[in-house]
C-alpha cells in the first residue's frame, strides 16, 4: 500500500487536472483550494517521514514508535472514490475532512517522534563550552586553536538546530561533530599538564570525565588556573 503523502499528492495531481479543463472559474478555485491543502499536507508528511528514515537507517527511533496511519489511508481511498463521479463534491459529508485531520494528527505525532529522538542524539554528542574556550584562550600559544575551536563548534551547532531530513544533513552532523573533537586534541600540551588535558578532553565529552580523571593534582591546577568554578559533578551510577 503506498504511504500517506503518495497518496494525497496524487489526489492533489488530479485536482489539478480537473482544474484545467473545466471553465467553471468558481468550481476551478474551489478544486485548487482542495489541491493547495492536499499538496500542504502531502508535503508535511514527506519531510516528516524524510527524518524518520533516516533516524531510523541510524537506530536512533524504531518503527513501533512511528503513528499508525491506517485511518488516514482509509480517508484517502474515501476520498479518492468521491473524485470520479464529481470532483468538486469531495467535501461534502466527512470523509475529505477526516483525511484533512488524520493526515496532519500523522504529521504532528512523527514530528513529536523525531524532535524527541533527535534531542536525545544531540545531547550525546556534546558542543565544547564557552567559557571553557575562553579561558584556554588565555593561555600562551592557544589563540589559533580556540579560534579554529570556535569555527567548527559553529558548524556543529548549526548542524544540530535542525532534525535531519536526510542521509546528507545526518552525515554532516557526524563529520562537524568528529571535526571538533579532533581540533580538541591539538590542544599545546605545554600549556597544560598532561593529567589536565586528559581530564579536559573527557570533561567535553557529553559523558563527562570519570572522577578517577579528577585527581588532587589537577584539582590544585583548576584552582591555580581559575579553572576550578567550572567542575560539575554528576552521578550516573554504576555501570
Amino acid at each position: 500500500m503506498k504511504p500517506v503523502q503518495d497518496r494525497c499528492s496524487e489526489l492533489s495531481a488530479g485536482l489539478q487536472k480537473l482544474r484545467s479543463s473545466k471553465d467553471d472559474e468558481a468550481r476551478a478555485r474551489e478544486l485548487e483550494s482542495r489541491r493547495a491543502e492536499l499538496e500542504k499536507v502531502s508535503t508535511s508528511l514527506l519531510l516528516a517521514a524524510a527524518s524518520a528514515h533516516v533516524l531510523l537507517e541510524h537506530g536512533k527511533i524504531v518503527e513501533a514508535s512511528l503513528p499508525d496511519c491506517a485511518k488516514a489511508l482509509e480517508s484517502c481511498d474515501k476520498v479518492e472514490a468521491l473524485l470520479d463521479p464529481d470532483p468538486s463534491a469531495i467535501t461534502k459529508g466527512r470523509s475529505y475532512k477526516d483525511l484533512l485531520t488524520r493526515a496532519q494528527k500523522a504529521v504532528e505525532q512523527l514530528h513529536k517522534v523525531n524532535e524527541e529522538a533527535w534531542r536525545v542524539v544531540v545531547s550525546q554528542h556534546q558542543s565544547v563550552d564557552e567559557a571553557f574556550l575562553r579561558r584556554v584562550e588565555s593561555f600562551p600559544r592557544q589563540a589559533q586553536t580556540v579560534a579554529r575551536l570556535r569555527e567548527l563548534k559553529g558548524q556543529y551547532d548549526e548542524s544540530t538546530k535542525r532534525v535531519p531530513v536526510g542521509a546528507e544533513a545526518y552525515q554532516r552532523f557526524e563529520v562537524c561533530y568528529a571535526a571538533l573533537q579532533r581540533e580538541l586534541k591539538t590542544l599545546d600540551p605545554d600549556a597544560f599538564p598532561d593529567d589536565v588535558l586528559s581530564f579536559f578532553h573527557a570533561a567535553q565529552q557529553a559523558t563527562g570525565a570519570p572522577l578517577s580523571l579528577f585527581t588532587n593534582s589537577v584539582r590544585d591546577w583548576l584552582e591555580k588556573n581559575d579553572f576550578l568554578d567550572g567542575v560539575r559533578v554528576r552521578f550516573t551510577g554504576a555501570e
